[in-house]
């Protein structure tokens, strides 16, 4: 009896064996078929980030893939992704693109991946537009156009390269800054931004010679125009200061206050080669002071017609 139970727990044992070993055995298979077998697909163009560059009608894009994958082999083949995009220039709102993908087949097919979504039509949007004129932009973005010269404006850097009529500029000093200008610089074509213009008049005192065969050395003030430009203006509503640059205003003769505004405007047409429609800013006191100005001189015509007839 004994040697009965002992047999029949031995085949037991062996029987609690070989279903352990065979449970074992298929969860190596399915591991293994699972992580190194079966042929995954994987959307190559889902998690695409487009980026662009310039506004509608003139913009550029850029594409680029944020896939992160904890499967180091996953993330080997996101990392080989490359991705064209046609068209990718002269883009408006609207246009409709297409992300194309080229993959390393030999990796794809070395880790059993199957890659799917290998193309994608995108509609542009988004894209800030051109203002069609100046009184298009709104007022609080002009309001605040001075702040933004006023910041970008180095005085140092100024005096010490732009006042070219003292003798020596340990002793220059800043006297006064006027703004006398401003304008929206409307672009006529696409290949350039429009752009807004603030324009200073600066005045400095310092050391003049007087002599040119000694230092007679007499103290004088000195005036320059001076002007900060603002490209890339559009609907955005934003004045983009790190694009911001200034130069200094040459004029061929110094004008008359009257006369101030037209010489300047002169100035950027021809800084501009034509390309630009020039549109001064005025604030709304103004404005309105030049609409009430231009309604009284209709009065008046007005006024002599009736008398004359």
């Amino acid at each position: 009896m004994d040697k009965a139970m002992q047999r029949r727990h031995k085949i037991r044992d062996k029987s609690f064996f070989f279903v352990w070993m065979a449970c074992l055995l298929f969860t190596l298979f399915f591991i293994g078929y699972f992580f190194f077998l079966r042929t995954s697909e994987v959307d190559v163009t889902q998690h695409v980030v487009l980026e662009y560059s310039g506004e509608s009608g003139s913009a550029s894009v850029e594409v680029r893939s944020e896939e992160i994958s904890v499967n180091q082999r996953l993330q080997d083949f996101y990392d080989s992704l490359e991705f064209t995009v046609t068209p990718s220039e002269g883009l408006s709102n609207g246009d409709e693109i297409t992300i194309t993908a080229d993959y390393d087949s030999d990796l794809a097919q070395q880790y059993h991946l199957e890659p799917i979504n290998l193309t994608r039509t995108v509609k542009v949007e988004g894209l800030p537009n051109r203002y069609g004129s100046i009184s298009d932009i709104p007022q609080e973005l002009l309001d605040g156009l001075s702040k933004h010269a006023d910041a970008y404006l180095d005085m140092s850097a100024i005096l010490d390269n732009d006042f070219t009529d003292f003798y020596s500029m340990d002793d220059v000093k800043l006297e006064n800054t006027e703004t006398v200008y401003q304008a929206f610089m409307k672009s006529k074509t696409s290949e350039n931004s429009d752009r807004l213009i603030v324009i200073y008049r600066l005045q400095a005192s310092g050391q003049v010679n007087r002599s040119d065969e000694q230092e007679e050395l007499q103290e004088e003030r000195s005036s320059i125009y001076y002007m900060v430009v603002f490209p890339s203006i559009n609907d955005s509503g934003v004045i983009p200061d790190a694009s911001a640059y200034g130069e200094k205003v040459l004029l061929s003769s110094e004008p008359d206050e009257k006369a101030l505004d037209q010489a300047l405007k002169t100035y950027l047409e021809n800084k501009g080669r034509g390309g630009y429609q020039i549109e001064a800013i005025t604030s709304r006191e103004e404005a309105a002071a030049e609409d009430e100005a231009a309604s009284d001189d209709q009065q008046e015509k007005q006024a002599d017609q009736a008398e004359n007839e």
